[in-house]
């Protein structure tokens, strides 16, 4: 937010009209000197946290944590849109940087909504061109915590890991949104988890995913 604020943006971010706005050389500057443009050495590390179903009538204002620990440390995009807001079809444009018509993921399931295409079985042909491979050939580590696509582990083996990820620990249908007694697939091997309170699924989660930052 800090390096936000002293480009002049001010930490509110309206993304149609900063298309039209050209930073002065000492913004470029100070961009490149953040690293975002200062080659392999100083690239970023990136984490992404990915929801579904998020809207904007107050839910985050019960969230203490989030708010605390993000909203208010980062940048909000004011008019940003999810051309198709499912949540395979989001996904998917995310992982392809491609349109529904472009990655032919329409929907959640395949033969779904209108009998139209989506969910991962339609996404996997066409797997070794997403962002995680693109990432690994640059020289990242890249994992992935938590769902991935709508119907992965029932259009498609299980064990399926998808190219391009290094680390792999992804919710498999039909346990997908399970809090309890679901699957994991993690690094090709499928581990079962009951219904204790350490199986809950967000804890697990949670814990795998800090363990995979702090090992990198």
């Amino acid at each position: 937010n800090n390096h936000v604020s002293t480009s002049g943006f001010g930490g509110i971010i309206d993304e149609a009209r900063l298309y039209n706005r050209i930073l002065s050389p000492d913004q470029i500057t100070m961009i490149w000197n953040l690293g975002l443009g200062g080659g392999v050495s100083k690239r970023p590390n990136i984490v992404v946290i990915m929801t579904d179903d998020q809207d904007d009538r107050g839910t985050l204002d019960v969230m203490t944590n989030v708010k605390s620990q993000l909203l208010n440390q980062g940048v909000r995009f004011t008019n940003s849109f999810a051309v198709n807001p499912l949540c395979c079809p989001s996904r998917a444009t995310f992982l392809t940087g491609q349109y529904s018509h472009n990655n032919n993921v329409w929907t959640n399931f395949f033969g779904g909504y209108d009998g139209r295409s989506g969910g991962y079985v339609t996404l996997a042909p066409t797997a070794d061109n997403t962002l995680p491979t693109w990432l690994q050939k640059s020289g990242y580590y890249t994992g992935l915590i938590g769902k991935y696509l709508n119907g992965y582990g029932i259009d498609v083996p299980p064990t399926n890991v998808p190219p391009g990820w290094n680390t792999w620990v992804a919710a498999v249908d039909p346990t997908n949104h399970s809090y309890y007694n679901y699957t994991l697939n993690e690094n090709g091997t499928l581990h079962t988890y009951g219904s204790s309170a350490q199986d809950y699924q967000t804890a697990v989660l949670s814990k795998k995913a800090v363990d995979f930052i702090s090992a990198q």
